[in-house]
């Protein structure tokens, strides 16, 4: 992921300070262990909504400066084993975009998941999709 990048102005800086080719890549698409979507219902009572990813935005935003990126999709499935406080820390940081997580609510977390492991881990899986571009500043098309 290129995590400099967050806003326009910071992609108008790299432009400027690019000489050549530039690279930039993002998320396209996530889906998160679905235990993360069962435990956030159970918790606030409610569904888990999906925010849009932001690769588009870049890319669309070189394009009508004149630039054309080459671009490339990459879709994978994620997988990872995380100790109870491993899967509490990453799962806090996920609900943090929406909610404000306490001590309070990593204990119920930990109750949530601790039936849910093998020898005190948990296999997490994702599936992700995320795109790279890649494109030379010294090829701006001008023309309409």
């Amino acid at each position: 992921m290129t995590p400099a990048v967050r806003n326009p102005h910071d992609l108008s800086l790299m432009l400027e300070t690019a000489k050549g080719i530039c690279y930039y890549s993002g998320w396209v698409h996530r889906k998160w262990d679905p235990s993360y979507y069962d435990l956030y219902k159970t918790l606030f009572h409610e569904e888990f909504k999906e925010s849009p990813h932001g690769f588009y935005l870049p890319f669309m935003y070189l394009y009508l400066l004149g630039y054309r990126p080459v671009v490339s999709l990459l879709e994978d499935d994620w997988s990872n084993y995380e100790t109870i406080d491993e899967y509490i820390e990453t799962t806090a940081g996920f609900f943090s975009t929406t909610r404000q997580i306490d001590d309070q609510m990593k204990d119920r977390i930990r109750e949530y998941i601790t039936p849910h492991t093998q020898d005190g881990k948990y296999l997490a899986r994702s599936q992700v999709i995320t795109g790279m571009m890649v494109w030379d500043v010294r090829e701006q098309n001008t023309k309409p």
